[in-house]
């Protein structure tokens, strides 16, 4: 005779634990925790003391460990053997927590990037003084699309190995040598925008200091238009320009329908004047 006052049916025991009849069939079935008594007429019979096990099966799987992993600690359980795994799963917790956060400031980064983007004039030709930057630069021999995606690919892979996670995306470094000579689709050289420097790979420096600043609005293939409206801009101001235009996009698929709603910043460095 069961006392019931000590022991609770399946589906007694499965209300008070938070989950399925078939939930505890199946971890039966695998050998990670079986009810107490079973009788010869199949019923099943959990004592209220195993309701702590389970909570610590449960709370182990929702970590993500693999039942395999808390069945081989269940059959070798001891104190020093929990203590030891309880310690390792709070290293994982750590880990976790770490990535949650800088993905949080990624997310909030990102939004504010685009709030600042929304709020610009974009048939604006402006100077405007710029933070150092940095950017991990790589290179293809042909723009062809199928290159760039390969190389872009790469590019963005190097990062999350390297756990950079950049809110500027893939910029596109750009030659006044060429821009002078109207060429304006020299897809070639692929960066990484970020705002502190890297650690573990090489970088370039993008200094601080006075940028002249052109946004373009629509398909990449009519850009020479803003460009030609930065080179005016710089000749009637009597303004030095550096040889690297960088090319970042502020509104792309992820924000707009389409490239011809797509907005790209176009910056260059202003050189000091010598006294």
């Amino acid at each position: 005779m069961i006392n019931k006052d000590l022991y609770l049916t399946t589906g007694e025991f499965a209300k008070l634990a938070g989950v399925t009849k078939h939930t505890l069939f199946h971890y039966d079935k695998i050998g990670l925790f079986s009810p107490e008594i079973k009788l010869d007429n199949e019923y099943r019979y959990y004592s209220i003391s195993q309701l702590d096990v389970f909570d610590v099966i449960w709370n182990l799987k929702e970590l993500d460990m693999p039942l395999s992993d808390i069945k081989s600690y269940l059959d070798h359980k001891s104190p020093r053997a929990l203590i030891t795994l309880l310690e390792e799963e709070e290293k994982i917790i750590d880990r976790k927590l770490a990535k949650l956060k800088k993905t949080k400031k990624w997310l909030q980064f990102k939004s504010d990037f685009i709030q600042k983007a929304l709020q610009k004039d974009f048939s604006r030709i402006e100077l405007s003084k710029m933070e150092p930057q940095y950017y991990i630069l790589t290179h293809t021999s042909s723009s062809n699309d199928k290159e760039l995606a390969k190389k872009i690919g790469e590019l963005v892979n190097l990062g999350e190995k390297l756990g950079i996670k950049s809110p500027y995306g893939i910029g596109f470094l750009q030659y006044g040598t060429k821009i002078h000579q109207d060429i304006y689709n020299d897809y070639r050289h692929i960066y990484l925008l970020l705002d502190a420097p890297p650690k573990g790979v090489s970088y370039t420096l993008k200094p601080g200091g006075r940028y002249l600043y052109g946004y373009h609005q629509g398909s990449w293939k009519q850009i020479g238009e803003t460009y030609q409206r930065m080179l005016a801009y710089a000749r009637e101001h009597a303004l030095e320009l550096d040889d690297l235009f960088f090319e970042d996009y502020l509104l792309d698929e992820l924000t707009v329908n389409g490239p011809d709603n797509y907005v790209i910043q176009i910056t260059v460095f202003v050189k000091e004047k010598s006294l």
